[in-house]
C-alpha cells in the first residue's frame, strides 16, 4: 500500500515538474526569427514591433535574454509589440536591417511602427527593473506614430501628421527623413495657427543646422519670429536657438543681443535657464 502511495508522489511531483516547464515555455516573449514575417504580422494586427538587435559575442545581449525578457511584466507589456530578433552579424539581410537603422552599439533594442518607421530606441541593457518603463513609453509613442501614419496615408499633405512625426524623428536623431518631413510640414502649414508654425519651423531649424545648413537654419528661426501673432514662449525658444547660431560662426554680440531678447520676452519660460546661463559664459564687453 505504501508502495502505490509513493509512486503516486512521484507521478504527481513529475505532473507538477512538467507543469511548470510548460508554464515556463509559455511564460516567455514570442520572438519572430524573421522580420519580414514580423512585419508582415504587424501590419495585420496594428501593432508596432519591438526589434532586438543583437550579435552571438554581445554579453549584455545574453544578459537581456537572461534576466529582462524573462521578467513576467515585460512579458505582459511586451504582448503589445510584435518582438523579432535581428542578429546583426547574421544573414545578409539581418546585417543590411542594422544598417538600415543605424545600430552602431549593442544591446539596441529598436522600437517601429507597424509601417517600419523607427520611432524610439533604447541603447545598452536594461534590467527588469526599469525596462516595464520603456516598454510603457514606447507603446503611447506608438499611438501617435500609428495616427500620424494613418493620417498621411489618406492625405500626403496632412501638416499635423508630418510635424509630429517630423520632430519625434528628430529627437530619435533619424535626421534625414525628419528633415524631410519637417520640409513638406512647412510648406503645407498654411491653415495651422501661428503657434504651431513657429514650433515647426523651430524644430526644421534644429534639423537643418545639424545637416551643416546654417543659413537655411537661421531663415528659419527669422520666418518664425516674424509670423503673428506674438507667442512668447515659442519666439523666446527661436531666440535661443537664433543665439547658439549666432555664437557658432563667432558673433559673441548677435548671441547675447537674441539671448537677452529670448528673457525679456518670456522670462518664465522654458528656455529662460538656458539663455541665463549662455548669457552668464560670454565673456565680458
Amino acid at each position: 500500500m505504501l508502495g502505490g502511495v509513493a509512486a503516486l508522489l512521484v507521478v504527481g511531483l513529475l505532473d507538477a515538474r512538467s507543469s511548470s516547464a510548460d508554464s515556463a515555455v509559455l511564460a516567455a516573449i514570442p520572438w519572430e526569427k524573421d522580420f519580414k514575417t514580423a512585419i508582415r504580422q504587424a501590419r495585420a494586427v496594428g501593432k508596432p514591433l519591438m526589434v532586438d538587435f543583437w550579435a552571438q559575442w554581445c554579453q549584455w545581449c545574453h544578459q537581456l535574454d537572461a534576466t529582462t525578457y524573462r521578467d513576467p511584466k515585460v512579458i505582459d507589456l511586451a504582448r503589445d509589440f510584435v518582438a523579432v530578433k535581428v542578429d546583426t552579424e547574421g544573414t545578409l539581410a539581418e546585417v543590411e536591417l542594422a544598417a538600415q537603422y543605424a545600430v552602431e552599439t549593442l544591446p539596441t533594442i529598436g522600437f517601429l511602427s507597424p509601417g517600419g518607421r523607427l520611432f524610439f530606441r533604447k541603447i545598452d541593457f536594461e534590467g527588469p527593473e526599469s525596462f516595464p518603463a520603456t516598454l510603457e513609453t514606447a507603446r503611447q509613442l506608438a499611438k501617435d506614430v500609428i495616427v500620424w501614419e494613418t493620417a498621411l496615408s489618406r492625405d500626403g499633405k496632412d501638416p499635423v501628421a508630418l510635424a509630429g512625426l517630423g520632430t519625434l524623428l528628430f529627437d530619435q536623431r533619424v535626421f534625414g527623413e525628419s528633415r524631410d518631413l519637417l520640409r513638406r510640414a512647412c510648406k503645407a502649414d498654411g491653415p495651422r495657427p501661428g503657434k504651431e508654425k513657429k514650433r515647426t519651423r523651430r524644430a526644421l531649424a534644429l534639423a537643418e543646422r545639424q545637416g551643416g545648413r546654417r543659413g537655411d537654419s537661421e531663415r528659419l528661426l527669422e520666418e518664425a519670429l516674424a509670423i503673428q501673432p506674438a507667442e512668447p514662449d515659442e519666439d523666446a525658444a527661436a531666440l535661443f536657438v537664433l543665439g547658439e547660431a549666432y555664437l557658432e560662426r563667432g558673433e559673441a554680440e548677435k548671441a547675447r543681443s537674441a539671448w537677452q531678447r529670448s528673457l525679456q520676452i518670456a522670462p518664465e519660460s522654458p528656455v529662460a535657464a538656458q539663455a541665463t546661463e549662455a548669457l552668464s559664459a560670454l565673456p565680458a564687453r
